[in-house]
């Protein structure tokens, strides 16, 4: 299971293929879930479940419909970081973190693996009303490892609305396309990869 240490980049960079970026958002801050039995742990020694990080440039995509509409009810807007906080989201296993302090507290026996699936935000709400956060100066083959989540999902939505069965996989790569404003050929490497794993 990936681990977070001091030598590398937070891991919600790292686990989607990347070793580095020209500069990361001033502020970061994650949601992290764990076992109940976990909570008198240290918290270096949980094992936690990433569901959602919002940055001061955006969300992480695909980042949670409910998550998403949560900040939204309780800030200005979907993306308003100030409302993302211990305050507000904090409960008994969940806890909000900033990745990079993550990243240093987890201990050997500690753990961070991303949610595996999740309903995106951009589905149901106002795309244009959201923002993502996408490293920049990333060449086309880096981009498409790091939207790669955002793959299943889409493909998920597509079978759920598709008429056609023969065409989900374009269906799929048109909503990547609405959703985060990326080039056709970076969506349909989401989607290729996705099929193929």
């Amino acid at each position: 299971m990936p681990k977070e240490n001091q030598n590398s980049i937070p891991l919600f960079l790292s686990d989607r293929g990347l070793s580095e970026v020209s500069e990361l958002p001033e502020e970061m801050l994650g949601l992290y879930r764990f076992n109940k039995w976990e909570i008198n742990k240290p918290i270096g020694d949980r094992d936690y479940i990433r569901y959602d990080i919002l940055t001061s440039r955006g969300w992480v995509p695909p980042a949670n419909e409910l998550t998403v509409k949560e900040v939204n009810a309780l800030g200005t807007c979907p993306n308003d970081i100030s409302v993302f906080t211990p305050q507000n989201f904090t409960g008994p296993k969940q806890a909000i973190i900033d990745p990079v302090e993550i990243k240093i507290d987890l201990s050997e026996v500690g753990s961070v693996t991303p949610q595996q699936d999740t309903i995106p935000a951009a589905w149901r709400l106002r795309v244009e009303d959201i923002e993502y956060y996408i490293p920049e100066n990333l060449d086309q083959e880096s981009l498409s490892h790091y939207l790669r989540p955002t793959g299943k999902p889409a493909l998920k939505i597509a079978k759920h609305e598709s008429d056609d069965t023969n065409n989900v996989t374009e269906y799929a790569i048109e909503l990547l396309i609405e959703w985060y404003s990326i080039e056709r050929g970076v969506a349909e490497q989401v989607i290729f990869s996705v099929e193929e794993s």
